[in-house]
């Protein structure tokens, strides 16, 4: 059951589609996933009962990767593997190709349309953070994960970690993960909303609609780790520490 003092991340957890809808109207359920609907709509201007109308008629069954139901099948190691096949892998190639597309837009057009400097600057930005945080990911927390997981089936202990508990680095990764819902809004707000100029080249419309892919992925990728991934790491390891 959904109503307006549904929270955009249980929504985006637990109304399969949510996620598309909540994308398209810009509600943050990732970064700002714990705002009720109802105070979401307000900020935004939107009609909340209009809102829910439209995510009661297009949420489907047969959408919502990010719908926690479906992965509760699935053990730390699957989730770990979706998350660097599908959203580590992807993040790392637009993050290798857009700051060249960014450089080529500056230098084409960057002395009739400051705002290009604005684009490129940010999404530097961006990436100087994001890249960083997800080798943290991959080097410390994700093969702890995947320890934890491998200890409980064969009955072991908990394994060594750097930290007294993943509650440290999971918060840690929460920290950063706001620092790029941030940096995120940011290069949207200096791209105008990706919404292409009419004297835009082939390369500034390129540039635009890649980093509209990689607003689209972010958000459905934070909200992945911070709701589903995250969460299950420390039950997994609650469960380890307390049989043993």
């Amino acid at each position: 059951m959904i109503n307006s003092n549904s929270t955009l991340r249980d929504l985006a957890i637990r109304v399969p589609g949510a996620t598309g809808v909540l994308q398209d109207l810009r509600l943050d359920f990732c970064c700002g996933g714990e705002r009720t609907l109802a105070d979401a709509c307000a900020g935004g201007g939107l009609d909340v009962t209009q809102v829910l109308s439209r995510l009661e008629a297009e949420a489907s069954p047969d959408v919502g990767h990010a719908d926690q139901a479906q992965w509760t099948r699935f053990g730390l190691a699957d989730l770990v593997r979706h998350v660097l096949a599908t959203y580590h892998a992807f993040t790392e190639e637009k993050l290798e190709t857009l700051p060249d597309l960014a450089d080529k837009v500056v230098a084409t057009h960057g002395a009739r349309h400051p705002e290009v400097r604005g684009i490129a600057a940010t999404l530097e930005e961006l990436k100087e953070d994001l890249l960083p945080h997800m080798m943290k990911e991959e080097r410390i927390l994700f093969p702890y994960a995947e320890a934890l997981e491998s200890a409980r089936i064969r009955g072991g202990a908990p394994p060594r970690a750097p930290f007294p508990s993943a509650a440290a680095p999971v918060a840690m990764m929460q920290r950063e993960h706001e620092r790029t819902g941030q940096l995120l809004r940011a290069v949207r707000d200096a791209a105008g909303g990706y919404l292409a100029p009419e004297d835009a080249c082939p390369t500034w419309r390129a540039l635009l609609a890649g980093l509209a892919e990689l607003d689209r992925d972010l958000m459905l990728h934070i909200h992945f780790e911070t709701a589903i991934l995250f969460p299950r790491v420390l039950e997994e390891e609650q469960l380890l520490r307390t049989r043993a």
